[in-house]
């Protein structure tokens, strides 16, 4: 690996910390054994994409938030591109670096990229987004908002929408409105107030880059029951810890979403909304990463 192109988007996630030129002399110090080409994403990161998958580089890297790394992928995905694929973490939730590196910074995977080997991810689908962690729709979709409006950015800590998130996502736990088919139907879940996806299995992404997982989907839904026993199972939820009542069904086919005309989805820490019904399908092989072998 000698050749990095750099797709880089300041005004997105934790990169807007750095100053004017500071994040791309940062990048230029932990990879100077690589010869770079900046694609600057402020404006058009699909553009930008592009261009960086038609440079011929050995990588592909993305600078940028969580939502500039997912819109990358797709439009690299859309492009046939042949590049190995470094988000790095520099967004807020870094759901996918984090499944990728771990702890590490940016700077360290930066550094440490020419050890690393590819490693081919399965994906879900919605709407023409992928995602390679997990979608999240429902209750877990508010508390996580919640969760990123008490990170510190560019205008501080914005309490009031936190509170707000909050409360939405109280709402949703006691209004159960979501229902979800598989298998052509054959299957239903409703009245569900989380759900969360996983491509490849919650094993899989708990796993890391080494375990890609089955080419399935595995759904994880959270139903209402008593005061105290949902508070339970939410606590369980928040941890990653899911209770033994809570069904987590495997499906290979399309599976749909439905409830509210319009939901809230987070796609690897990216919120998006989308109409309802939502079809959810399995992206096998959707693109291959540079990993660490750990």
């Amino acid at each position: 690996m000698k050749t990095l192109a750099i797709i880089l988007n300041p005004r997105a996630g934790s990169a807007r910390a750095f100053g004017d030129g500071e994040l791309r002399d940062a990048i230029e110090a932990a990879a100077g054994w690589a010869e770079l080409e900046f694609f600057d994403a402020s404006d058009d990161v699909p553009g930008a994409a592009r261009a960086a998958c038609a440079s011929g580089a050995d990588a592909v890297v993305t600078a940028g938030g969580d939502g500039t790394a997912a819109a990358v992928l797709d439009a690299a995905r859309d492009s046939g591109c042949a590049s190995l694929m470094v988000p790095l973490p520099l967004g807020t939730a870094n759901m996918l670096p984090r499944r990728l590196y771990g702890d590490r910074d940016f700077r360290t995977v930066l550094t440490e990229l020419p050890d690393y080997r590819a490693v081919t991810l399965h994906a879900g689908e919605v709407s023409g987004h992928t995602f390679y962690v997990a979608l999240m729709a429902g209750m877990p979709v508010h508390f996580g908002q919640a969760r990123e409006a008490l990170r510190p950015d560019g205008a501080g800590r914005r309490l009031n929408l936190a509170f707000k998130r909050l409360r939405q996502g109280l709402a949703s736990m006691a209004r159960p409105h979501m229902r979800l088919k598989l298998d052509d139907g054959e299957r239903r879940v409703s009245r569900s107030c989380a759900l969360v996806v996983a491509p490849g299995g919650f094993s899989a992404v708990r796993g890391g880059a080494d375990a890609p997982g089955p080419a399935v989907l595995e759904h994880l839904l959270m139903q209402h029951g008593d005061p105290a026993d949902f508070a339970l199972k939410t606590a369980s939820f928040l941890a990653g810890l899911p209770t033994s009542d809570e069904a987590v069904l495997m499906s290979r086919q399309p599976a749909t979403l439905s409830g509210p005309k319009r939901i809230e989805l987070m796609l690897d820490g990216e919120v998006i909304k989308a109409a309802t019904p939502i079809e959810i399908c399995l992206v096998e092989n959707a693109a291959t990463f540079a990993a660490p072998a750990d």
